[in-house]
């Protein structure tokens, strides 16, 4: 069923519950007691004309076998029976609803169809039938073939739950428009239709129009308030943005429930979003008392005090909760980063340097010893540690590497960084992520030519690496070649990582250089939009807007520009721009 409508079932005897129709599994039909076995002196004519000339002791011995093994799961050997009941009877029309329900319960949904198809033929108004007919075809992608069933049994009556069936089906396939259309009917034939306002809820929803699916849920909350539908609408509220009506429904089902997890956890997590630091303190303590492992609470608490400065509560907590479970890393990862804002360096370097190799946290743990010692013009003690690290093959990782040859090029022995690269490849010889590294390494140290070289190389592993993919192509449209094939890269980059402003930024660069300053311009625009403090952005933007004679416009992305450029050559070039267009004036 589609995810945004929930339909309840009904059952009566000798129908199938219309929530089964779509799950296909798990159905069961009462039967209506069969015939009594006519005494032997009864009369043929006596029967409806349909059973002239049943045979109703095979039928009942027949029935009895089929629904026995129908009701214990033995669904081959009810098969069987039900077959063979279906020559006993004539095929009556209750023999063809059980094997159309056995077909479905064995998942035979062709099977099923077929019967179905025969039994509405025979029965062209029942409803039961046709609702299962509808569901099957749903369930196979037949969409038009279920809508003709709705939209024939609505023709004969309008009831909410085929309705909702529908529109549920309308939804499903994308067609928006008539599942409101259908919605809109329900509430009109009855204002107070829980279902119909809180389908019509979810639908809204899922067009993102938020202030007429909040409108739809509070009156299905009106009309049938529930903690799983006041849940759903806090979530609702909570990602639109309504964190104070989000965080007021919390606490109402907290009222009703005041042990739930989740919804605590919710709880804290909109008021942490909402800026109330102190309220979700005071819930994880709340918290702490319903949980099983309340030292998971204890890190979490930890961790917000750390992030209010709370240092030092902050690392008694987080030291009771290693003395409890010295496996804790995860504790012992947030004790050191909080010792070292707390100004105990040496604290924090012993702390990190007792997470084990095998840990989750190892790898941080150390790029974080390295960073505390960098920072602190401890710079021998931070190489010497990577060193150490990348010699064993247990304490290696890819990122040492990667830190060690940044370090060893801030120091200018940039000799020495790229044999740290070239040692790394011998150890990740087919690693995009760390050809990647190497690239952008290179391009600092202004070697573009090995920079391109080792992108291709990174493509030939990774196709779609859409940072490389814009790395080549918007490297070619900055030295003006390759155009045609640096606009081809760029658009698949743009295809694999649609919201990225910087490659779409390379897109407006590419379409500048070709020429195109209409096309450049709109994607200028739109990556600025998207990034607006990136200078190279700004000043890409002011070319075009030069180019266009839009001399205020560009005067303005120049300063912005200017503003955010930190070297100084590239505060130079931007300076010169301005002073051109002061001349200009």
């Amino acid at each position: 069923m589609n995810k945004f409508f929930q339909i309840r079932g009904h059952s009566a005897l000798c129908r199938v519950g219309i929530g089964l129709f779509l799950s296909l599994v798990n159905f069961s039909c009462a039967q209506l007691p069969p015939q009594a076995v006519a005494e032997p002196e009864a009369p043929v004519a006596a029967l409806p004309p349909e059973d002239i000339g049943v045979d109703l002791s095979c039928s009942y011995f027949y029935y009895l076998w089929g629904k026995s093994a129908e009701l214990d799961n033995r669904y081959d050997e009810a098969l069987e029976a039900y077959e063979k009941l279906h020559l006993c009877d004539n095929g009556s029309v209750e023999t063809i609803r059980n094997l159309a329900i056995v077909h479905v319960k064995m998942n035979r949904r062709e099977e099923a169809v077929r019967w179905l198809g025969e039994l509405v033929r025979k029965t062209p108004d029942d409803s039961d039938a046709r609702l299962l007919l509808a569901g099957l075809y749903s369930s196979m992608g037949r969409t038009e073939e279920a809508v003709a069933e709705y939209e024939y049994l609505l023709a004969r009556r309008e009831d909410e739950q085929t309705m909702l069936m529908l529109a549920s089906l309308y939804a499903r396939d994308a067609r928006f428009d008539k599942a409101r259309e259908i919605l809109d009917r329900i509430i009109t034939r009855d204002a107070d239709s829980y279902m119909g306002h809180y389908n019509l809820g979810r639908l809204l929803r899922q067009q993102r129009q938020f202030p007429e699916a909040v409108r739809e849920y509070e009156k299905a909350m009106e009309i049938n308030w529930s903690l799983p539908l006041a849940f759903e609408v806090a979530e609702f509220y909570e990602g639109v943005g309504r964190l104070g009506e989000s965080a007021a429904l919390y606490r109402r089902i907290l009222e009703e429930d005041e042990s739930s997890e989740a919804v605590r956890i919710r709880l804290i997590s909109v008021l942490l979003s909402a800026g109330e630091t102190g309220k979700a303190l005071d819930e994880l303590w709340v918290l702490r008392e319903y949980v099983s492992d309340p030292q998971r609470v204890d890190v979490s608490i930890a961790r917000l005090l750390f992030t209010t400065e709370k240092y030092q509560e902050a690392a008694s907590i987080l030291s009771a909760v290693i003395d409890a479970d010295p496996e804790q890393h995860e504790a012992r990862l947030l004790l050191g980063h909080t010792h070292y804002r707390d100004g105990k360096i040496d604290k924090a370097l012993k702390v990190f340097k007792a997470i084990p190799v095998q840990s989750l946290e190892y790898e941080e743990s150390v790029l974080a010893q390295v960073r505390i010692l960098w920072e602190n013009n401890r710079r021998g003690q931070a190489i010497q540690l990577l060193r150490d690290r990348i010699a064993g093959k247990e304490t290696r990782k890819k990122s040492f590497y990667v830190i060690l040859a940044s370090f060893l090029r801030e120091e200018n022995k940039v000799d020495r960084a790229r044999q740290v690269f070239e040692q790394g490849l011998k150890e990740y010889p087919q690693n995009g992520e760390f050809l990647y590294e190497y690239a952008i390494f290179l391009e600092k140290t202004g070697d573009q030519a090995a920079a391109l070289v080792k992108m291709e190389e990174v493509l030939a592993l990774e196709p779609e690496n859409s940072s490389a993919l814009n790395y080549i192509g918007y490297t070619w449209a900055d030295q003006g070649v390759n155009l045609d094939l640096a606009l081809e890269y760029i658009q698949k980059a743009i295809s694999l990582s649609p919201d990225d402003g910087y490659i779409r930024d390379s897109l407006g660069w590419v379409y500048f250089r070709r020429g195109d300053i209409d096309r450049a311009l709109v994607e200028l625009e739109a990556s600025v939009g998207m990034i607006d403090d990136d200078p190279v952005i700004h000043d890409h933007l002011g070319q075009v807007y030069l180019v266009l004679e839009r001399r205020d416009d560009a005067r303005r992305a120049f300063e912005k520009a200017l503003e955010l450029y930190e070297e100084e050559a590239k505060k130079a070039q931007v300076r010169g721009k301005l002073e051109t267009l002061d001349r200009e004036r």
